[in-house]
């Protein structure tokens, strides 16, 4: 199970010049993958001159981000 995230990314004279973490998810399989990017792309439409950047944990884009608990779901 990877931890995929997407981000938006501008490149100037074929360089990073930024990158902003739109989504994170664990993928399981392709269809979960296609899936992940279509509900990413329609909430998070690309700006002028950004580009999609797929990132795994391997990454230097990928960013370390806290859990943060979903308490409108805790049964506790």
């Amino acid at each position: 199970m990877p931890l995929i995230q997407l981000h938006w990314q501008w490149i100037e004279k074929c360089q990073t010049i930024k990158t902003e973490m739109r989504a994170q998810k664990e993928i399981n399989s392709n269809n979960e993958m296609y899936e992940f990017i279509k509900e990413v792309e329609a909430n998070h439409p690309l700006p002028e001159k950004a580009i999609w950047l797929v990132c795994t944990e391997k990454s230097e884009f990928f960013m370390r981000v806290k859990a943060i608990k979903d308490e409108t779901n805790d049964n506790t």
